[in-house]
């Protein structure tokens, strides 16, 4: 198993029609970075709301982290597989 196989199947399961009823692909992918980046600010969020002592579960702040370390590890791996794509696109000869 591979990164990316583990990464996705920590995410939550979209339905099938998604491209139909979000649009093109740069919709549905629009939405995605905007769901890691929410993902992002709440462990953030969580972490403040620790340090100032409104939090009184440490797992909670834990889980938010660990969902934030996940989205951002995803953001990663996507950008390098487009980067590897786009990269081997343009060395095709035509």
């Amino acid at each position: 198993m591979n990164k990316i196989d583990s990464v996705s199947m920590l995410l939550p399961k979209l339905p099938e029609n998604t491209a139909q009823k979000n649009g093109n692909f740069g919709d549905v992918f629009n939405n995605l970075l905007k769901d890691m980046n929410t993902s992002i600010q709440d462990g953030g969020a969580s972490v403040k709301n620790m340090v100032s002592g409104n939090v009184n579960d440490v797992h909670e702040v834990m889980i938010a982290m660990e969902k934030a370390s996940v989205s951002l590890n995803l953001a990663v791996e996507l950008r390098n597989r487009i980067l590897d794509s786009y990269r081997e696109v343009m060395r095709m000869t035509v």
